[in-house]
């Protein structure tokens, strides 16, 4: 008769989240993170500019105007500027001395201003009285006037494990006057493959402060001359330095707090199939007589392991399963499944781990049950592999 060895196969799969903070959660099916909103809130520096905030002689830039080269060098105090002519110096000074809240006096086509910073910007004479400055951070390192809204992220996710860096969109950054905006919630997934498969899924949300730091002045006691025709008028504007302010950078917070670490352990990955391979049929005869030893058959046993999961390439594991065997006869007969060579029978019921795809060497074994066995026999055999 023919005697056949039946092979099924049970998928478990144990999945353990443990966050270690509240801030996110993992998909534990296709390995995703979801972040939560996460506040960010600005509070910037305040101080009066002056020459110790932008020395004298520093370069600024006229914030009012969308060209970015608009700016000249500032001066406190005194400063003599050149006009084109006699006249038009002394119709500014004259006009300055009576429309603004700045002193001018005129000698040949110079121009001396009194009592007030200003800057020079082609033919328009900048000047202010005084300025508030208010600090806010930028990505750039050389500051124009079309990058005043150019700011940098102020969180990272890191999604491992190891440093796969991932931007997250932020929201309401409109110019330097923000104060508060939001990171809405984003969906994200590594995108590389592991070597292992028993890893720590891992996402950390953590606080990135972009490196520049500058100063946004408004002056509001502030007028231009124009030096080509010396007429001067009342004007409001905002000054930025061109340089970089580090120690006046802005206080940041978040909500909630981070760094926020979340840590999803997934013992095995997501099974797109494991197809086992029986490959043995037995041709045997009837229990006829007995004998001492055992008649034996060589079988081999082969899984195949697909781990497909979309944070990762799609690739083939030699991952380990738990085994476990259960043996059913009918007939007097005694059998048994030896493993590898040794003296373990499978058929005992204990389970043990092996690699799914390293094929394995068993022997099926089977005598009489004693002296005065006879008659037809059969057996099966039934593998269960569980995911660990």
């Amino acid at each position: 008769m023919k005697w056949f060895v039946f092979m099924f196969v049970a998928i478990a799969a144990t999945l353990m989240v443990t966050p270690e903070a509240n801030s996110g959660s993992f998909d534990p099916v296709t390995g995703a993170y979801t972040t939560d909103t996460i506040t960010v809130t600005l509070t910037p520096k305040t101080v009066t500019a002056s020459a110790s905030v932008i020395a004298n002689g520093e370069k600024v830039l006229d914030s009012t105007t969308t060209d970015a080269s608009r700016g000249g060098l500032l001066y406190w105090g005194p400063h003599t500027y050149t006009t084109r002519s006699a006249a038009i110096a002394t119709s500014a000074a004259a006009e300055i001395n009576a429309e603004l809240a700045c002193t001018a006096t005129a000698s040949g086509t110079s121009l001396i201003v009194n009592g007030c910073f200003s800057f020079l910007d082609a033919d328009l004479l900048y000047m202010g009285k005084s300025a508030s400055c208010k600090s806010f951070f930028n990505v750039s390192s050389n500051i124009n006037v079309s990058s005043l809204t150019n700011f940098g992220d102020f969180i990272e996710l890191i999604f491992g494990p190891g440093t796969n860096r991932w931007p997250l969109n932020k929201t309401g950054i409109i110019d330097v006057n923000t104060t508060s905006f939001t990171y809405p919630s984003q969906t994200g997934k590594a995108g590389y493959t592991w070597a292992t498969f028993n890893v720590n899924l891992e996402a950390t949300l953590s606080a990135k402060t972009p490196p520049y730091t500058y100063l946004y002045c408004s002056v509001s006691q502030g007028g231009v001359s124009r030096l080509d025709n010396g007429t001067a008028f009342p004007f409001s504007f905002a000054i930025v330095p061109a340089t970089s302010k580090p120690a006046y950078a802005p206080t940041i917070s978040y909500s909630p707090a981070l760094p926020i670490t979340n840590t999803i352990t997934v013992n095995i990955r997501n099974i797109a199939a494991i197809d086992i391979l029986p490959g043995t049929v037995f041709n045997t005869g009837t229990i006829s007589a007995w004998r001492t030893t055992y008649m034996e058959q060589p079988l081999t046993v082969t899984g195949q392991g697909n781990v497909i999961r979309p944070f990762m390439i799609s690739s083939t594991r030699n991952f380990n399963v738990l085994e476990s065997w259960t043996c059913a006869t009918t007939g007097q007969i005694d059998f048994r499944i030896m493993r590898d060579n040794t003296n373990t029978n499978v058929c005992s019921g204990a389970t043990y781990t092996h690699p799914v795809q390293t094929p394995q060497s068993l022997t099926a074994q089977w005598k009489a049950l004693n002296q005065t066995s006879s008659g037809a026999w059969s057996a099966a055999a039934t593998v269960t592999f569980t995911l660990p």
